[in-house]
């Protein structure tokens, strides 16, 4: 009887943990896995197109909270994660091309999501119901979005969209009536993209990242100066005046200050700017993996926020990185990872402070004197 007992134990232990691990295939290369609520994508090439019953983890939708799709994919099909209801997350790397039609469907638990700029078309109603969706960024990478691809997100409030050229389907933003504001380029028509009549909008001039290390190119040597050596009003509350480039050369702090005084920003100006406008990451060149060295490395023009005034006037501050005696930081080995700028601020026991930006966040930090020497990034502000 005890045996019996023991393999009737062991056969139902079996079968519940069948119940939480699920695997198969979905696409000529692509395996998933689904595994404590965790839906892994893995492997290369595009994903399979779905009817609207959903993925091959169809009956598992109300179980999966978490997405995790891996480099290498490089479409999300149709349908795929249609009536994850219980999805509160998405991970979607570089590399990925398309989203599919109906691809996040009814996700109704799904608050935000970051589309990475690879994609470069988003198919109707894509993101349609993601009813706790607050905010999304259209990368600068797409140019397609099909109609009603947002429709019924109903707590979307900020939108932004950064490619003037993209095509733009019919009634993208369709019943979401609580967009505040949305974000675009100049010249970008969004008579069509149906958002409420409150809305704010706000309309920028694009302007690539002007860098030392990704120089602006103009048409002619004077636009050229007149570029390097005009200001922009970001109707910031000082009433500073944040120039258009960087230097073309980095500076440690000793030089900086020596070389530009009142005109290089101190850390209230550099706050004032990370409190006033809005910041968003663009990523126009690709990531390469280096397996074998375990790193990534960035290549063709450097990432950059785009710094947008609530007048509409921006500002590009590329991630250059800094220089730390012959290692490059952010650049080079580390590849666009970082933004490093120097301000005008110091401490008595000459500690000084910089402004240091990644793709998700920009803050202010105390560097030590130890740090005196190392070379920044330099952008100037007139008042």
């Amino acid at each position: 009887m005890k045996h019996k007992l023991t393999l009737l134990i062991a056969l139902i232990t079996l079968g519940t943990s069948t119940l939480f691990a699920e695997s198969g295939t979905c696409g000529d290369n692509l395996t998933w896995t689904f595994e404590n609520g965790v839906l892994y994508i893995s492997g290369y090439g595009g994903m399979i197109n779905y009817n609207y019953a959903g993925g091959p983890w169809d009956s598992l939708s109300n179980s999966i909270n978490k997405i995790v799709i891996s480099r290498g994919v490089t479409s999300i099909g149709r349908s795929a994660f249609d009536g994850c209801s219980n999805l509160t997350s998405v991970t979607i790397p570089y590399g990925v091309t398309s989203i599919g039609s109906f691809a996040f469907d009814d996700c109704s638990s799904l608050s935000s999501i970051e589309i990475p700029n690879s994609v470069t078309s988003i198919g109707n109603l894509a993101f349609c119901s993601c009813k706790r969706l607050t905010s999304i960024t259209i990368p600068y990478s797409v140019t397609s979005i099909e109609f009603r691809a947002f429709y019924n997100c109903t707590n979307l409030t900020s939108v932004a969209i950064l490619n003037e050229k993209i095509r733009i389907g019919d009634n993208i933003f369709e019943n979401c009536n609580s967009i505040q504001e949305i974000l675009f380029p100049k010249g970008l028509d969004i008579s069509r993209v149906s958002i409420p009549t409150k809305t704010r909008k706000i309309e920028f001039v694009f302007l690539k990242a002007q860098s030392r290390l990704a120089p602006y190119k103009s048409t002619s040597p004077k636009a050229e100066s007149n570029m390097q050596n005009s200001y922009v009003d970001l109707d910031l509350p000082s009433k500073t005046l944040w120039k258009t480039q960087n230097e073309k050369d980095l500076y440690s702090f000793d030089r900086a200050v020596e070389s530009f005084r009142n005109k290089l920003p101190t850390k209230e100006q550099w706050q004032e700017l990370i409190d006033e406008c809005t910041w968003i990451w663009v990523e126009p060149g690709e990531w390469n993996y280096y397996e074998e060295m375990e790193m990534y490395e960035h290549e063709g023009d450097l990432p950059f926020y785009i710094v947008i005034g609530k007048n509409g006037n921006t500002i590009t501050l590329p991630a250059e990185g800094c220089i730390k005696e012959t290692t490059c930081y952010g650049c080079g080995f580390f590849g666009g990872v970082y933004g490093l700028y120097c301000s005008s601020s110091e401490t008595k026991d000459k500690a000084f402070y910089v402004m240091d930006f990644n793709e998700s966040e920009q803050k202010l930090y105390k560097y030590d004197s130890e740090d005196r020497n190392d070379i920044y990034s330099i952008r100037l502000v007139y008042k």
